[in-house]
């Protein structure tokens, strides 16, 4: 039930409330709690995701709009 709502909150917020950035946020604070890995990726999106910086040019100079990737891990047994 948590996972619905995290991702109900996040998908369904307007782009101004719910920015990359934030939602990297609020990723961090359901997930790191449980013991999922995060990695926040902002730095090398040109250089690993030439596909993503491409889709996302025109909010790169928009510091809230910058893209970023969440990459999730998680290494536990699945209880």
């Amino acid at each position: 039930e948590e996972g619905r709502c995290l991702a109900r909150d996040i998908g369904s917020a307007d782009p101004e409330r719910m920015t990359p950035g934030k939602l990297a946020s609020a990723v961090k604070d359901a997930c790191l709690p449980a013991g999922i890995k995060i990695e926040v990726i902002e730095d090398t999106l040109l250089t690993d995701y030439p596909l993503l910086s491409a889709v996302a040019r025109a909010s790169m100079p928009v510091e809230r709009h910058r893209p970023c990737v969440v990459r999730l891990s998680w290494s536990g047994t699945g209880d």
